[in-house]
């Protein structure tokens, strides 16, 4: 155990197969042919030697169409077998001297050398079928935007090497030397030292999901079948089967969303030990994610329009170097109360709490939001003209929604800062509060245009290290004066990333 690591090791031989959809889509489809059972007595054609001999023949005569067969799926599945076996067997990785070595010794020779001072975030990630043969995914991210929508760095081993094997990358960042004969599993440090801050059980995970569905998807929705639940004379032929069916299709594709969710965030736990949090969900396939409070970027409080009824809550953060794949960006909190939200907050990010009272956007904004909703009437305004009857309804109809849209627009937008802190809120049917740092602030800009310049109004678009899901964040129109204070203190604010910060929240 002393060299544990020093020493290149490989993956563990299941990732040779894990990623070959086409291998076991093949497998499916032979499952499911008439000619599996002759391929299992060996009776198929494709064990002759005639067989094989005509496909090559009409391979080599230029026609590769021959590859969308059976016979050519199974070759190609065998070629991709051998070559990721060959890919498997010469790659290996070892942690040297606190440097994660990672050696490609391929036909194209590649060692990858990673100071693991550089390293953002080590998590533990287990799909079903990891979990019936007892292995892990340990990814390995890196501090880079370049790289911030996809993991840098996966491995996978046995899940008690993958845990060892996330305690020494920790281990090596921290700067200690693995002198132990024994390391702790990283599983049982969390289980024995971290507090948990909030769980949600299965009833709470269900109103999750279904007060998280987006108002306009169910609007399409209704809007897309609700012809067909009429009684109107187009519909009459086979109307009543047709409306079983499609009511059994939006039935079973709600339960699935719901199941879907279910399993994803099943047993949904945070979990905090001095300066680092631990998250962990899934029923299925199971993540276990872990960051430092010190790379939070940014807090985004979400509310979609049924949560806002229910007085509910989530809380999503902008990690540095964190991405976990499905999700761009983790998740602190499913939703919750008011009171929760605000514990979740003061206990994992205590920096982004801000009593600062909200700005409304200006009025003269609304200008620009009712010109734009000119331009939508205008542009819908040749159904007037359309020689059927009562279609002037569907302009007027338009024309409503796009100066009530416009209003909306106006009136959802605020903003507020203090020393530290700029909070932006924003969103009409999911509403969408962003509290960022003023020191995390890559890049601020101020755009206007010569409608809005004249009013003396503008709005500004700010940008910070994150996956693509919270770089960007667009405020409303405020006046041109409040948004030029913004950016000053944006330019003089300190590094966030100081050790008072990380301090505090070790705190």
């Amino acid at each position: 155990m002393k060299a544990m690591f020093k020493e290149p090791i490989r993956n563990h031989p299941s990732v040779i197969f894990e990623k070959l959809a086409a291998f076991w889509g093949f497998i499916a489809v032979m499952l499911l042919s008439e000619g599996f059972s002759q391929f299992l007595e060996g009776k198929s054609r494709i064990f002759s030697v005639t067989y094989w001999r005509g496909f090559f023949y009409t391979l080599k005569s230029g026609d590769f169409s021959v590859l969308l067969s059976g016979a050519g799926l199974f070759l190609i599945c065998v070629i991709v077998i051998v070559i990721s076996f060959y890919v498997w067997r010469k790659t290996f990785f070892s942690i040297r001297d606190s440097v994660l070595v990672v050696d490609k010794k391929t036909l194209f020779k590649k060692v990858s050398k990673l100071p693991a001072s550089n390293i953002s975030t080590v998590n533990i990630e287990r799909s079903l079928i990891e979990r019936l043969i007892g292995t892990a995914k340990v990814k390995v991210d890196i501090n880079s935007s370049t790289t911030a929508e996809q993991t840098d760095f996966t491995f996978v081993l046995k899940l008690p090497l993958a845990e060892l094997f996330k305690e020494e990358l920790i281990k090596a960042k921290a700067g200690e030397e693995n002198t132990q004969t024994a390391v702790p599993l990283i599983s049982a440090f969390e289980e024995s030292r971290a507090d948990t801050i909030i769980k949600f059980g299965f009833s709470e995970v269900i109103r999750h999901q279904l007060l998280s569905i987006p108002f306009a998807q169910g609007l399409l929705a209704l809007l897309t079948f609700l012809p067909v639940f009429l009684e109107d004379g187009r519909y009459s032929a086979g109307g009543t089967d047709q409306r079983i069916f499609l009511l059994w299709l939006l039935l079973i594709g709600a339960v699935f969303s719901v199941v879907k969710s279910v399993f994803k965030n099943w047993n949904f736990t945070l979990m905090k030990d001095g300066g680092n949090i631990y998250i962990k969900k899934g029923l299925i396939k199971t993540s276990s994610i872990a960051f430092g409070a010190d790379k939070i970027n940014g807090v985004i409080i979400k509310q979609s329009l049924l949560a806002r009824i229910f007085g509910l809550y989530s809380i999503e953060a902008a990690v540095i170097g964190l991405t976990t794949q499905q999700e761009k960006t983790p998740v602190l909190s499913l939703l919750t109360t008011k009171s929760e939200a605000e514990r979740v907050l003061k206990l994992c990010a205590p920096d982004y709490m801000t009593s600062s009272q909200l700005i409304p956007a200006s009025k003269k904004s609304l200008v620009p939001y009712m010109i734009a909703a000119v331009f939508s009437s205008g542009v819908s305004a040749p159904l007037i003209f359309v020689p059927i009857q009562k279609t002037w309804i569907s302009f007027i109809a338009i024309a409503i929604f796009s100066f009530i849209l416009a209003y909306m627009s106006y009136r959802t937008k605020a903003i507020t800062f203090d020393e530290r802190l700029v909070k932006i809120v924003s969103g009409i049917l999911l509403r969408k509060t962003v509290v960022i740092n003023f020191s995390d602030i890559q890049k601020i800009d101020i755009k206007s245009d010569f409608i809005v310049k004249r009013l003396g109004i503008a709005r500004a678009a700010v940008s910070i290290l994150s996956a693509s899901a919270q770089r960007n964040h667009l405020t409303g129109y405020f006046d041109r004066a409040l948004l030029d204070e913004i950016a000053d203190r944006t330019v003089k604010a300190k590094d966030a990333l100081s050790t008072v910060r990380r301090f505090s929240y070790e705190k």
